[in-house]
């Protein structure tokens, strides 16, 4: 197994090599080319848009082909293109509905779009040798139909009706989200390079995506809970167990930020009868955090006193208190001096405190305890890059993404603050081209690029004085903040 391959499991990998080599062998069974389609479900038939859409296209004495003729001749007058084929793959290619059938000459393409979406629902990839006269090539293509190395069939009939056995592959629901990011990882395929045109942007493109108009949405619409009474039953309980589950990682500046309530969840479980009682971290701030730990390491009532006062000193980074948050981890490693997240949290004490050697000492244990914690790569590799370590960041930051990358599907990291970070190194090292891709994938995941950059080094211009570097205008563009 290779490094890259040690990011799946071993049964896993085997069963999408499995169902990439069922695709390859069924197509290699005739000599004539094969195009594939993917689709998210398993459809009776493979249809046309046009199909779907006429009334009584379904009787055999219907001719679809008079009324795409009529299509195309309404069609004319609007565009520049001459010929009947072309002029049916640019309305084909804008969403509107012909007779033509999209499929891909790339069965892994083919692959990518039965697991994009519906993964509760299996998808499967048709295979289809057609006639050279129901064949078309577009002519005049855009981005997406080159990305997608996309090819029409235009049926007769209006559809395909695929033999199940020997012309379909069926993807199963609880496999797509692997393929999606065996895909990604090994043959560079996702959303971003083949939605690569105006249309990905549109297919992206909806406010719910926006963290500040989601956030600012929730904090008028939650209310303030009084949460010393929520929390009464649990305070009165003889021990407690506390645990937080998804952090996301939101620092940009300092310390550890509750930044996503949706993510970020406190638990309190007391023993005894009563359920546990859940918090999400948004719900208190870093001053009641504090309070609310203190309290239970003053009571006593904790059972893990070492998460306790991580938490604590967590909180207290947050507030800028870093010699109380010095304290706090200190006091967690001597009950528990095997602890990842003590070590990370007393790192980024040490970097406010301007201690860099200590801070890489403890980012360098948190990481040989826990090679995993992304959020320990992101901060030493941000503390490498403020030291001038730019080589030591970079590679921090593409162990970070790769493993998000592999995380993130299953929705418990997003990988956009791994690629904002190292478009900053690479601002810092002046890899332009690098850079920019890095920013535009972080901004499609939801970063706030420019606000962020802003955090970091007080804007542009501010940037490029301390750095003695001249952005190009690609990229000073994207991290512009009126």
């Amino acid at each position: 197994m290779t490094d890259k391959t040690e990011e799946l499991d071993d049964p896993e990998l085997e069963r999408i090599r499995g169902l990439m080599g069922e695709v390859v062998s069924k197509s290699s069974k005739r000599e004539d080319a094969c195009v594939y389609r993917g689709e998210p479900k398993c459809y009776p038939v493979v249809s046309s848009g046009l199909f779907r859409k006429c009334p009584n296209s379904s009787n055999e004495a219907f001719d679809i082909g008079c009324v795409e003729q009529e299509i195309v001749d309404k069609a004319r007058p609007h565009t520049a293109l001459a010929e009947d084929v072309e002029i049916l793959t640019q309305i084909q290619h804008f969403g509107g509905a012909t007779n033509l059938i999209e499929f891909t000459d790339d069965h892994l393409i083919a692959l990518f779009f039965a697991s994009l979406e519906g993964h509760g629902t299996n998808g499967r990839v048709v295979l289809h040798w057609p006639e050279s006269d129901t064949l078309v090539r577009p002519q005049h293509t855009m981005n997406g139909a080159v990305s997608q190395k996309s090819v029409f069939v235009r049926p007769r009939r209006g559809f395909i009706v695929p033999d199940a056995d020997q012309e379909t592959v069926v993807v199963p629901a609880d496999l797509k989200r692997g393929i999606l990011a065996f895909l990604e990882r090994f043959h560079g395929i996702s959303e971003r390079t083949v939605y690569n045109d105006i249309h990905g942007f549109i297919r992206q493109q909806t406010p719910s995506r926006s963290r500040y108009a989601r956030e600012f949405q929730d904090s008028l619409t939650k209310p303030r809970i009084n949460w010393m009474n929520s929390l009464a039953p649990c305070l009165e309980a003889p021990k407690i167990i506390i645990e937080m589950h998804r952090m996301r990682h939101a620092y940009h500046q300092r310390g550890m930020a509750y930044a996503d309530g949706q993510a970020s969840m406190l638990l309190l479980s007391p023993l005894g009868e009563l359920g546990p009682i859940n918090l999400y971290a948004s719900e208190l701030n870093a001053e009641e955090l504090v309070e609310l730990f203190t309290q239970l390491i003053e009571k006593n009532q904790v059972i893990n006193e070492a998460i306790a006062y991580s938490r604590r000193g967590a909180a207290r980074l947050h507030q800028g208190t870093a010699d109380l948050a010095m304290s706090d981890f200190d006091e967690a490693l001597a009950r528990d001096e095997e602890m990842p997240e003590a070590y990370h949290g007393r790192a980024n004490a040490y970097r406010l405190l301007g201690n860099a050697d200590g801070a890489m000492a403890d980012f360098d244990k948190a990481l040989s305890l826990e090679p995993r914690l992304v959020a320990g790569l992101i901060d030493r590799a941000n503390a490498s890059r403020e030291s001038g370590s730019l080589d030591q960041a970079i590679r921090d930051l593409d162990s970070a993404i790769l493993i998000m990358k592999t995380m993130a599907y299953s929705g418990r990291i997003a990988v956009g603050d791994g690629y904002f970070y190292r478009a900053v190194a690479r601002c810092v090292r002046q890899e332009w081209a690098e850079a920019k891709g890095d920013l535009e994938a972080a901004r499609q995941d939801g970063v706030l690029v420019a606000s962020s950059f802003r955090k970091i080094y007080g804007g542009v211009q501010a940037f490029q004085d301390e750095c003695r570097v001249t952005l190009p205008s690609a990229v000073r563009t994207i991290l512009h903040v009126l």
